[in-house]
């Protein structure tokens, strides 16, 4: 039975900590089922999980990591910081096993290479995840990785490759999938735009038009109206233009996207030469400027507006326009300026890095004359302090010797202490533990007491518990006073918020008292307890230390002596 008492609070630990286990793993497969059809469902579920790293197993903790990118990126959520996506390639790259989540850890790593604008790394990495992608004839993923591909060459002005790169993403696009389908044709008519193909712009957006004609998705609508109105304004049918951008406002709800509406409506307005409505909608966007956070949008906007009022011959308005627009210009080159270096090496001029090639040849052939006097003085110097040290070598071995004699002698003292101490401790611990089950019996047998043996009952107090007057509680909160000096009293100060119960039973828990042995002195039953252990673990903040409130307590009490 004894045996039993002692193997119940690791049984306990073991049942909570399994439970932790498969709830997390159960949180982490309802977020991977979640992501295409509902990802802030997803993104919920993946921030339900406590503590990932440690109640998942390293392979699941991996796979977390994938996903959470994967789910934050679904989101639009900044993902610059989730850098451990990195360790998770490593990974699943190095254990070669699961296909799948080796083409994703490759996917989402460049993810984070390109929102850290680090487009050389996000292009190695996504060329990777295409390469294992078609080894395992993954559709989706050679999809996915192709048309990223071609986003990073769009933001380095490669666009002739930007567009190669989405005529061949729609290959990989199932004819079903109209989202995918309609925003590749929109991105290939922007590409025919760029290159002023304007014919094959206009075919290629009248086919994304085509595809979500009869779709409920209202943000793919407002997004593929966003493009049509763009190509047929840049092609110079403004009426039709105009007519995408109003079906664009209306199917977008998001009030972000208002001052880049009004600044289309404006410039509309202005190619049309309705003075009134030009007006108008430029003093919105004028309201809504400064909660522009897209740098290259904002420089749109105050470039528009210098014009506007140039055109208006307002000059000081718009000298303050420039003045924004070229501050803002400014600030982006310099944010790109790293981004840039590939594009200043190749105009570099080729003459002027032969000269200098020749010049550093001359200066190094002097120099190597110089390095050899240097050298002749340096080998003669050397020479002489090897002798040196050889002899400083010897002096340093006699004292060397000397210091591991007397280290050996202070480890030996050193452990006859630690044994010294431990045989302390261990007596402490034995007196405690004895002394405890001295009151429990002495509190047993009061119980069990008639009047007749009153007389002995008050002779067992008194020798057990010091006093015949006191109760088998109090007998054991002294226990603990002279044992622990002061520690009753710094569990009562420290946690007022535990009624009477929880803290009797918090002081008898630091005595070595099995349940059942607390709920006798206290006149409880042992789920009472029970619970009133669950209870203060939550006002004492020691849910993490599982069932053990001592170790909990004696940590935060020796924290106190200290300070």
């Amino acid at each position: 039975m004894k045996n039993l008492i002692k193997i119940l609070p690791i049984l306990f630990l073991l049942t909570v900590s399994c439970a932790r286990r498969d709830e997390a793993l159960r949180l982490l497969e309802k977020a991977q089922s979640h992501i295409e059809s509902a990802p802030d469902s997803a993104l919920l579920y993946l921030d339900s999980i406590f503590l990932p790293e440690k109640f998942l197993s390293k392979e699941n903790y991996m796979e977390y990591l994938v996903t959470n990118v994967q789910v934050k990126h679904k989101n639009f959520k900044d993902i610059k910081d989730d850098t451990l996506i990195f360790e998770a390639k490593r990974y699943f790259t190095q254990k070669a096993q699961d296909s799948k989540l080796i083409v994703q850890s490759y996917i989402y790593s460049g993810c984070v290479h390109d929102e850290r604008q680090d487009y050389g790394k996000a292009l190695n990495d996504y060329n990777l995840a295409f390469s294992a992608a078609e080894l395992q004839h993954d559709s989706l993923m050679m999809y996915l990785s192709t048309s990223y591909i071609a986003n990073i060459y769009n933001e380095q002005n490669y666009f002739d490759k930007a567009l190669e790169k989405h005529l061949q993403a729609i290959n990989y696009i199932k004819k079903e999938d109209k989202e995918k389908l309609a925003t590749s044709y929109a991105n290939i008519a922007k590409g025919y735009l760029i290159s002023l193909n304007n014919d094959s712009a206009i075919y290629y957006i009248n086919k994304a038009l085509d595809i979500v004609a009869d779709s409920d998705n209202k943000k793919l609508l407002s997004s593929v109206y966003q493009f049509a109105h763009v190509i047929y304004r840049e092609c110079n049918r403004i009426e039709e233009a105009k007519d995408f951008l109003r079906l664009s406002i209306e199917a977008n709800g998001d009030s972000l996207a208002t001052p880049l509406y009004n600044l289309n409506l404006a410039e509309l307005y202005l190619e049309t030469e309705e003075q009134d409505s030009t007006k108008k909608y430029t003093h919105k966007l004028i309201n809504e400027i400064d909660n522009i956070n897209d740098m290259v949008f904002l420089a749109s906007s105050y470039g528009f507006l210098s014009d506007y009022y140039s055109s208006l011959n307002m000059n000081d308005s718009a000298l303050y326009y420039q003045d924004r627009l070229t501050r803002t210009i400014d600030k982006i080159r310099e944010d790109n300026m790293q981004q840039n270096i590939y594009e200043v090496e190749k105009k570099y001029n080729y003459e002027h890095l032969s000269n200098n090639y020749h010049k550093k040849l001359n200066r190094q052939f002097k120099m190597i004359i110089v390095m050899l006097l240097i050298l002749i003085i340096l080998v003669t110097i050397i020479s002489m302090l090897i002798v040196r040290k050889k002899k400083g070598e010897i002096a340093l071995m006699k004292k060397n010797e000397q210091l591991v004699i007397e280290m050996n002698s202070l480890k030996s003292e050193y452990n006859i202490l630690e044994e010294l101490n431990n045989d302390i401790k261990s007596s402490v611990g034995n007196i405690l533990k004895q002394r405890s089950k001295l009151i429990v019996k002495v509190n047993n047998i009061e119980k069990k007491h008639n009047d007749t043996d009153k007389d002995i009952v008050n002779e067992l107090k008194s020798l057990v518990y010091g006093s015949r007057n006191k109760s088998g509680l109090i007998a054991a909160i002294d226990l603990l006073e002279n044992t622990y000096e002061k520690l009753p009293t710094f569990v009562k100060e420290r946690y007022s918020n535990l009624n009477e119960t929880e803290y009797n039973v918090c002081i008898l828990s630091m005595l070595p008292l099995s349940s059942r042995e607390i709920a006798g002195i206290i006149n409880l039953g042992e789920s009472s307890v029970a619970k009133a252990r669950t209870n203060i673990r939550k006002k004492i903040g020691a849910e993490g230390y599982g069932s053990d409130i001592s170790d909990f307590i004696f940590e935060e009490f020796y924290k106190n002596l200290k300070n």
